[in-house]
């Protein structure tokens, strides 16, 4: 809580998550139960583990159980980002495509028209086949489908009907 508190987290902003993984004595494999924050008695633990093992295994049997790790999480409430919105400037119709390739689809090259996508004008649809390039990817537009760029910077691709 202080850490979260030091994050500038106030209380109501703060989300925590308890759980411990158990398997039976002698078991090679633990299965991760949700424990509340609160818990009253570590029968009420126990009784969680075994009801998840029946529904995993079919039953759970009467055997000792044992903790192996317990986990707490906690993460902070953040407002949903506003992310920044592209601008038709210097995206004019045709500006993005870039040249043709022979690119093999099926088995067989076929005539493939490459975009920049830096340059692609906004919501303007490309059929496919295309490439769009960036410099850490490339996005296939497979024959039947078409492409386009959203104002948040999104590559749709949809199936020709």
């Amino acid at each position: 809580r202080s850490e979260l508190e030091a994050a500038s987290f106030s209380p109501e902003r703060q989300r925590f998550e308890a759980r411990l993984d158990i398997r039976y004595i002698g078991q090679a494999f633990e299965l991760s139960v949700p424990v509340p924050l609160d818990f009253s008695s570590t029968d009420e633990i126990d009784a969680t583990f075994r009801k998840i093992y029946a529904d995993r295994y079919g039953e759970a049997p009467d055997d000792g159980s044992e903790i192996v790790n317990y986990r707490l999480t906690a993460w902070g409430i953040t407002d949903k980002p506003v992310l920044p919105r592209l601008t038709s400037s210097g995206r004019a119709n045709g500006a993005g495509q870039a040249v043709e390739r022979q690119v093999v689809f099926d088995g067989e090259p076929v005539s493939t028209n490459v975009y920049y996508r830096s340059a692609m004008p906004l919501e303007e649809t490309i059929a496919g086949p295309a490439l769009i390039e960036e410099a850490a990817s490339v996005t296939v537009v497979p024959p039947a489908w078409s492409g386009r760029l959203t104002a948040g910077d999104c590559i749709v691709l949809e199936r020709i009907s």
